[in-house]
């Protein structure tokens, strides 16, 4: 395969991507099954579904049981469905879902505080499609507004990749691996269905990765430490959220707390984490285009990247200047992402050097860390 040549790093605002308009969306209804126990939020859900455009309520279900019976029976496109319920909780609808073989898109509805927390980033694990709060402290009418706002746009996103089936028989794009040199950093950029992804990918990476692991994840503030955590139980390598001044070590991995960017720095002989509050880069907060930025430069290039599920096109720009610095961008395969956004934005503008299916990258990204630098 031909690289690009190496070239000097050129700053990410000189070089804005390109931004496509938004593919056509099927104008069928979306067949929604809603799982809620509590009454009140049923007939609530009920009123803001029902007024999605081309959205019809096909189910209603007030325990586990019923959402699984129903998802089987109808196999509507959307699930929403909430964490805690009596006898099979959200998180056990969720894995029976799954191994049903559906391609339902699960809509976790829950607190996204205290108890509900865990579960909900369990629930963003195992593949939940996105986790919505439920509005606290506030009247019916105005709850109805919020959920209103934020199912709107998770049912667009859900329309606009339908699609794409999970997970689906067609086979990979062959892995092109062209002889390549040492790498000094692993960088890895996810959004919707990033979490999945993720709990696919680091506890396949051994415990003697001779690099650190730099993760950006678009995720709510409420679920970044959860999440750091249940990977840390999840991997053999030590997973902490980046602090700023924290060091950059080779067999650990950081991950860019929510809201805030993470940049690496090279100084006095070692590379430290830098953690900002400046604006959001493409709507995003921590933006994997600037962790991509400030790696090149703190290791000279020496970059493998892996752009993972997600909408947008954060992660980009940030690899066209991987490659032009001479690193190695991984995207993942469409048939395995939730939201082929980000890596298809890599893909289609020729900036990935291998399109891997989820469960063959931590092997694709494993086998290139341990090549030697090529001799002279």
């Amino acid at each position: 395969m031909t690289r690009t040549p190496r070239t000097r790093p050129v700053h990410l605002r000189a070089r804005p991507v390109p931004v496509e308009p938004p593919a056509a969306m099927p104008t069928a209804p979306l067949d929604t099954v809603i799982a809620d126990d509590s009454a009140l939020y049923r007939q609530l859900l009920r009123n803001v579904v029902s007024r999605l455009p081309d959205t019809r309520v096909v189910g209603l279900a007030e325990n586990g049981d019923e959402a699984v019976e129903m998802v089987a029976r109808l196999r509507p496109h959307v699930l929403t469905l909430d964490v805690n319920m009596p006898g099979r909780d959200g998180i056990a609808v969720l894995r029976e879902v799954r191994r049903l073989g559906c391609d339902t898109r699960v809509v976790m509805v829950s607190s996204l505080t205290g108890e509900g927390t865990p579960l909900s980033v369990e629930a963003l694990l195992l593949g939940a499609f996105e986790v919505v709060g439920k509005p606290a402290g506030v009247d019916p009418h105005e709850a109805r507004q919020i959920l209103q706002g934020q199912l709107a746009e998770k049912f667009a996103l859900v329309r606009k990749n339908l699609g794409f089936r999970r997970d689906g028989a067609a086979p990979s794009t062959p892995v092109a691996i062209p002889a390549g040199g040492r790498y000094a950093a692993l960088a890895l950029g996810a959004s919707t269905g990033g979490p999945e992804a993720l709990r696919e990918i680091l506890p396949r990476l051994p415990a003697d990765l001779p690099v650190p692991v730099l993760i950006v994840q678009h995720i709510l503030a409420p679920f970044s430490p959860v999440l750091a955590a249940r990977l840390r139980e999840l991997s053999q390598l030590p997973i902490a959220e980046a602090e700023e001044g924290m060091a950059v070590e080779p067999g650990r991995m950081y991950l860019a707390p929510a809201g805030s960017h993470l940049r690496v720095e090279r100084r006095g002989g070692g590379v430290w984490c830098r953690l900002d509050h400046a604006p959001p880069l493409a709507g995003c907060r921590p933006s994997f285009d600037i962790l991509l930025e400030s790696v090149c430069g703190a290791f000279d290039g020496r970059v493998l990247a892996a752009v993972l599920s997600g909408m947008g096109s954060d992660g980009a720009a940030g690899c066209r200047l991987v490659r032009a610095c001479g690193g190695f961008v991984v995207a993942q395969h469409r048939d395995t992402c939730t939201v082929w956004g980000m890596p298809k934005a890599v893909e289609e503008q020729g900036l990935a050097d291998a399109v891997v299916r989820v469960g063959e990258i931590a092997g694709v990204l494993t086998e290139r860390l341990r090549r030697p630098a090529p001799a002279g």
